[in-house]
């Protein structure tokens, strides 16, 4: 019990780039998809947003992880192909998951991976879809996974 504790009090800091920190401070981004090769999240786990400089970062949000799910990003041919939990995503599912991620569309979302990773798999197996809740109970709703995503995503 005492690991599982400490797995949940350690917090997961997130640095996002000066383009989506507005996103994520207001609440417009409540996810991220990041490769989670040294450190896998959970539920439950303590979540912080951050920007700027690494040893002087701004905090954006502080929130508690909600939901973890295996992600796969084929970017090696002319369609973008996303997996979520081993299930492929249709365009209205894919532009649901755009606009979780705070940008305004499915194509704006494939163009950032290619310029971070270029024409690769990202693979299920380490890259995960992580989504955080609202700051504060009495702060608007930020937008959620539907239903149907969380239902497939379980």
């Amino acid at each position: 019990d005492s690991l599982r504790d400490q797995s949940r009090s350690r917090r997961m800091n997130y640095t996002f780039t000066r383009a989506l920190a507005p996103h994520v401070a207001s609440g417009r981004k409540c996810s991220t998809i990041r490769n989670c090769t040294h450190k896998m999240p959970r539920p439950g786990m303590p979540f912080n947003g951050t920007t700027g400089p690494r040893f002087r970062p701004q905090v954006l949000h502080r929130s508690t992880i909600q939901l973890v799910v295996p992600i796969s990003l084929d970017l090696r041919g002319p369609e973008f192909i996303v997996t979520l939990a081993g299930r492929r995503l249709g365009e209205f599912e894919l532009e649901w998951l755009a606009s979780l991620e705070g940008v305004d569309s499915a194509r704006d979302m494939r163009t950032f991976f290619d310029l971070a990773h270029g024409p690769v798999l990202l693979p299920d197996d380490v890259w995960r879809w992580i989504v955080w809740g609202p700051a504060d109970p009495a702060a608007p709703e930020a937008p959620q996974p539907s239903p149907q995503l969380i239902l497939f995503a379980a």
